[in-house]
């Protein structure tokens, strides 16, 4: 940019030796290319008659050195566009990349050398049915999680559904082992706190990578830390068993979505960066219900 506009300034002091009129001709927006085709054809063109007529003598003609000084002038004083063009960019998306980074390693190799091997067992050596059972377990411990924050939000229709799920799951259904409440209508809507601190304003802050968790940003960092006290498990178990079941949860998310990561980890040049803009639209389009427009798209690596 710097070397655009040196590039521009220089440009408009000669054209500004061979007329003023040519200059104003001259776009703002022309690139570094075209103002030099312009300046080269310029070159060729013969003087105007006016700047090359005689001096009378005996008179004096102070008027065109005067309009060279005037003309300098406007040019004595440059122009940092870049200056400009940075006032109106939005802050940088990613404040902390050199610590995520670093903590995107750390996690990446906990995954690869427990979680992934792990995962891997749990889908051969376990039952698809058995899966099923464990997932509609995990599911219906986090209707609680649901139906509180989704009447936070004042969804009372959807606090209702998450309600009737948690009871008709946890009694017909064995403790959340079937999902009877599914076949009878009951559709699972997910809701966490970092929704409801998105729906009362709370701006999303930094990306973040954290430790054994993964991407977030500050606002859903926030709300998993809200998550964990509205979990009926977080009172039901001991530490040490509450700790073994989060372990578990996660090797199960991991073998719900494994194909789809390798998948994009493939076809990544640069693997931190493709999954830092999965996990942002994914995560707005889910905040706002609906898929994102091109222009939301483009704004993602900005903040709020």
């Amino acid at each position: 940019m710097m070397q655009r506009s040196g590039t521009r300034r220089s440009a408009g002091q000669c054209l500004t030796l061979l007329g003023l009129l040519w200059l104003l001709m001259t776009s703002l927006g022309c690139v570094c290319g075209s103002v030099k085709e312009s300046v080269k054809g310029s070159a060729q063109e013969p003087v105007p008659e006016v700047m090359s007529a005689p001096v009378q003598e005996g008179v004096e003609s102070s008027e065109a050195p005067a309009d060279d000084g005037l003309a300098l002038e406007e040019f004595e004083e440059p122009v940092d566009l870049e200056d400009e063009f940075d006032e109106d960019l939005p802050p940088a998306a990613d404040p902390y990349e050199r610590r995520n980074r670093k903590r995107y390693k750390f996690n990446n190799r906990i995954e690869r050398c427990c979680v992934d091997p792990l995962a891997r067992t749990y889908l051969k050596v376990i039952p698809g049915r058995v899966q099923n059972s464990f997932q509609n377990f995990r599911q219906n411990l986090g209707e609680p999680l649901n139906f509180v924050n989704q009447f936070l939000q004042l969804r009372f229709s959807d606090g209702t559904v998450s309600t009737s799920r948690f009871c008709i799951n946890t009694t017909i259904g064995l403790l959340g082992l079937f999902d009877p409440s599914t076949k009878m209508g009951l559709e699972e809507i997910n809701s966490d706190s970092g929704e409801t601190l998105f729906r009362y304003g709370v701006p999303k802050g930094p990306y973040l990578v954290l430790p054994l968790i993964g991407p977030s940003t500050a606002r859903d960092g926030l709300g998993t830390f809200f998550d964990f006290f509205l979990r009926p498990d977080t009172y039901l178990l001991t530490p040490a068993t509450q700790l073994l079941w989060v372990g578990g949860e996660g090797v199960m998310r991991k073998s719900e979505v494994m194909d789809q990561l390798e998948i994009l980890r493939k076809n990544s040049l640069d693997e931190y960066a493709m999954i830092r803009s999965a996990y942002l639209m994914d995560r707005m389009s889910w905040l706002r219900g609906r898929e994102l427009t091109e222009e939301e798209i483009d704004t993602l690596l900005y903040f709020e």
